[in-house]
């Protein structure tokens, strides 16, 4: 059975991070990474923003094709989670960053595994092309005044191909990766209790 083509991709506040920021390093590594076989438990999302941000909501959307049919979409929210291997595997961050990590739960594994065999099967019939787009979505909020200036963040991702966290898009601008809006000056404050000391 011939594998799907990933597209990988990630979005912070809802934001497309351009693939101009992607190091060609990451671009090798994430080149193993085959969604025949990766475990969803192994699944591993990070993002790094400024201090004056605070992730409150991610999504791992998972949108399949099979030939020109209709898009097949899944979304699972993953849970955060003190990941110790993070330290180990993302180097070069700069003071004044908050970096969370995120993971399925058990359900939501098992619910990808099934959309994944579904999405196979659909192709072993039609005996097309299937593609499949991921894409992470961190719904940020302020906990601080709004800064002025460039809001830079980085947004990783592992699997069990990669072993380590890889630079999905590294510092990127908030405020000019949409080009529609700021996406810092639209931003909502944190509801007070989320926010930190």
């Amino acid at each position: 059975m011939s594998p799907l083509r990933v597209s990988t991709s990630v979005l912070l506040l809802t934001a497309l991070a351009a693939c101009g920021h992607m190091p060609v390093t990451s671009l090798l590594k994430l080149s193993k990474v085959d969604f025949a076989t990766t475990d969803p438990q192994a699944l591993r999302a990070a993002v790094a923003v400024p201090d004056s941000l605070l992730p409150q909501r991610v999504v791992l959307r998972l949108t399949g094709r099979i030939d020109k049919g209709p898009d097949q979409r899944e979304e699972f929210q993953l849970e955060e989670f003190a990941d110790p291997a993070l330290l180990d595997s993302v180097t070069g961050t700069k003071a004044g960053l908050r970096i969370a990590t995120y993971r399925l739960t058990a359900a939501d594994a098992a619910r990808l595994s099934a959309f994944r065999t579904s999405l196979f099967l659909q192709k072993a019939v039609s005996g097309g092309r299937g593609e499949l787009e991921m894409t992470i979505h961190p719904e940020a909020c302020l906990n601080s005044p709004r800064p002025d200036g460039p809001v830079l963040a980085t947004t990783y991702l592992k699997t069990s191909e990669t072993g380590t966290y890889v630079a999905l898009a590294r510092d990127f601008d908030l405020r000019t990766i949409d080009p529609e809006r700021d996406l810092v000056a639209t931003a909502p404050s944190c509801p007070p209790k989320a926010l930190e000391p």
